[in-house]
């Protein structure tokens, strides 16, 4: 979809790896729940790649696919569990970008842009462990959609939602390094907007935890692409061309 919309609405296009870092915590839906379920701050990750669409005007598209590692960690303040959860994800921003002229270094072409739009993501996986107020430490692995059977090392998450949806925005700029090859560099938010589950979705086979998942993101990124342009009908001249000047085989 993304080259077929290239073909159409633009001649040019960037695309290269990319790499994220992430402060985030996580926000609990209610506030009396706030009250008995402590969030931290995590670190966490994402890598994968990015393709940028510039359009004209100074509009364009970038979007992005990663496999991203974050998390929870919540501290239950009535029994003192305190709960440290990795998760794995399929994420996907789609975000509509503005860019600007920016004349920072002589010689440097730079320019500055704002991004707005969706983060879908889909969770994979996860393991953590759980802390008790006696200084036990409970490891386990997330199982899904499974009732509870009477293993110690997982934890069973029910009517969760694995497609999780959320609005990211972002500032950044760009530093042309070479012809044809382009670094990002950009500040991020994203607000999720979709629960990791209900408040009795996680259960654990240890006395007196509990959890509640209806909560979800709020994650701040510092994210660094490197692209390469590609000129889409430069591209198809050349090939042309190729084709144009080999020479015929006789019959």
């Amino acid at each position: 979809m993304w080259f077929s919309a290239v073909l159409v609405y633009s001649q040019e296009f960037r695309i290269g790896p990319a790499a994220a870092g992430h402060f985030y915590t996580t926000h609990m839906a209610e506030p009396e729940d706030a009250e008995v379920f402590n969030t931290r701050f995590k670190l966490g990750y994402s890598g994968g790649a990015a393709l940028s669409i510039p359009f004209k005007g100074g509009f364009g598209i970038q979007t992005e696919a990663y496999f991203t590692r974050q998390g929870r960690k919540v501290l239950d303040e009535e029994v003192l569990f305190t709960n440290t959860a990795t998760y794995d994800f399929i994420e996907m921003p789609i975000l509509l970008r503005r860019t600007f002229e920016f004349y920072w270094l002589e010689g440097i072409p730079t320019t500055w842009y704002f991004n707005f739009g969706p983060n879908v993501r889909y969770w994979l996986q996860g393991k953590g462990h759980v802390d008790t107020r006696d200084n036990i430490r409970v490891p386990y692995t997330v199982v899904f959609d499974k009732e509870q059977d009477g293993n110690f090392n997982n934890m069973y998450l029910n009517d969760v939602n694995r497609w999780m949806l959320g609005l990211s925005a972002g500032v950044g700029f760009s530093i042309d390094v070479t012809r044809g090859q382009t670094v990002f560099i950009e500040l991020r938010y994203t607000h999720g907007h979709t629960y990791f589950g209900d408040k009795e979705s996680a259960s654990l086979n240890v006395l007196e935890f509990k959890d509640n998942l209806k909560s979800n993101y709020r994650i701040f990124s510092l994210a660094v692409s490197y692209q390469f342009g590609f000129n889409v009908l430069k591209i198809m001249q050349q090939q042309n061309l190729k084709r144009a000047k080999k020479p015929k085989q006789p019959k």
